[in-house]
């Protein structure tokens, strides 16, 4: 192809690079790892009633014909249907991982993208382990050159679309570079622009944005792996003025060798999330434990808590939510079922406990604001808080923090990122069935063939609960 300078190319060269059998050894791991974490809060989301009865309307093929699986059923389905419906799943419980600076969540894009591709195409684990961590590399690269999204516009459903046509296209393709940074050119002038409210609203449609940004990838590589094209620049005359905060287009040309092969792996620096909430309540959640732990306190105790923290938290303020969802984006709402529960897990956000009148009357007691001393921690050093619990007989306690387990600076462990993927599998498909989905992605990284995992996930489907 005829050389250029553009972001498209220089990412796309780079890309091109991330080839099978070439990526560092702590590389392939820890994108292995990444993969099945994903694909666990993929699992646990499929349950979901809603879920379920999307599956059952959106699918052409009720009887399954299709070569790529569908988590939570065990008829295969067209590549562009698995992506469609997976990509809805691992917002369900907001467990999926994310990459603090870039301000956003790839994988929840790449991942179901990669699978469904590599199903349809025959590719080996070698091959969809390149693909996820060449789509990781390009979208978190964007996130970051934008300096975040707009306050009006979310991340999903934006750049991660960038990364999920990279990693399809890489996959189809078998990591050329023209195809590459084609899609990178065509998905970037076909990223949506979604409405960011419904997050903190709780409306069903914060999961839909991943599932149109992943099929949009999807569309992206076919078409240029056919032989489209885009425009060149679109990165930087369209995406980055557009939806950038405070786009920062030089991000894009950094991080690579004099080759042009990736100098940084950002892959490395996601993070892991073990609380099912967003992540900018986790600092809140885990300053919560840790006062509950060297404290003897109880909800009784408490008059007030009020927190201070940076601008992006700060609006996560809603001491009432009406659903499911919209708690998990409320910090007085996870802080209120982490002191009643003295833990945070699965069942600490539910349908019971919106009617608690307990729980709402302690989220009622947390205020949240905003103190622009903490922006500048967010987000390179992490996710920065004070909180004060004032309690009845007088006291004031005090807890400043600013990360939590499973950030890059506080990694999670392999058996750590495991044994969460293993309580996802069981708590979905029971576990038995979790065990033999675990008994073929414990070896992921050094295996060859999806067979044996896509085939126990299906096998979960129709065994399970």
């Amino acid at each position: 192809m005829t050389t250029r300078t553009d972001a498209a190319a220089v990412l796309g060269r780079a890309a091109a690079s991330t080839r099978p059998g070439r990526l560092p050894e702590k590389v392939r791991d820890h994108t292995a790892l990444l993969f099945i974490d994903v694909l666990a809060s993929m699992a646990v989301g499929s349950g979901r009633h809603a879920h379920e009865r999307t599956r059952e309307l959106f699918l052409s093929a009720p009887g399954g014909t299709g070569p790529a699986t569908v988590l939570g059923r065990a008829e295969g389905a067209s590549a562009a249907e698995a992506i469609v419906l997976n990509a809805t799943l691992p917002t369900v419980y907001q467990l999926d991982e994310g990459h603090r600076v870039s301000r956003g969540h790839p994988a929840i894009h790449i991942v179901p993208t990669a699978l469904a591709t590599a199903e349809a195409g025959g590719a080996g684990v070698p091959q969809l382990l390149a693909a996820v961590a060449a789509g990781y590399e390009v979208a978190a690269r964007v996130g970051m050159a934008l300096g975040g999204t707009v306050p009006e516009i979310h991340p999903h459903g934006n750049w991660g679309t960038i990364g999920a046509a990279v990693a399809a296209a890489h996959l189809m393709a078998d990591g050329e570079e023209e195809a590459l940074v084609n899609a990178i050119d065509i998905a970037a002038g076909l990223v949506g622009y979604h409405d960011r409210r419904p997050a903190r609203e709780g409306a069903g449609t914060h999961h839909l944005w991943a599932a149109v940004g992943a099929h949009t990838g999807f569309l992206a590589a076919t078409a240029a792996v056919a032989g489209m094209t885009g425009v060149p620049a679109t990165l930087e005359t369209a995406v980055l003025p557009r939806a950038g905060a405070a786009p920062q287009p030089d991000v894009l040309h950094a991080g690579r060798t004099a080759d042009g092969e990736w100098a940084r792996w950002t892959v490395m620096e996601n993070y892991v999330k073990f609380w099912p909430a967003c992540a900018h309540t986790h600092t809140a959640i885990g300053a919560t434990l840790e006062l509950l732990r060297k404290e003897n306190v109880s909800a009784g105790d408490i008059e007030s808590i009020d927190i201070t923290t940076f601008r992006a938290a700060a609006v996560l303020d809603d001491p009432a939510p009406r659903t499911e969802l919209a708690a998990r984006f409320s910090i007085p709402a996870v802080v209120a079922a982490a002191i009643l529960d003295q833990s945070f897990g699965l069942e600490s956000i539910s349908e019971a406990r919106l009617k608690d009148p307990a729980w709402r009357a302690l989220a009622g007691r947390v205020s949240v604001q905003h103190d622009p001393v903490h922006d500048e921690g967010y987000p390179d050093r992490g996710r920065p808080l004070v909180m004060r619990v004032r309690l009845g007989d007088g006291r004031v306690l005090r807890h400043h923090a600013l990360r939590s387990h499973g950030d890059p600076e506080s990694p999670a462990s392999a058996d750590e990122v495991q044994g969460k993927a293993r309580r996802l599998f069981a708590h979905r498909f029971g576990s038995a069935a979790a065990a033999r989905i675990m008994a073929e992605a414990t070896g992921f990284a050094e295996a060859t063939d999806l067979t044996g995992l896509v085939e126990a996930l299906r096998a979960a489907a129709r065994t399970g609960r």
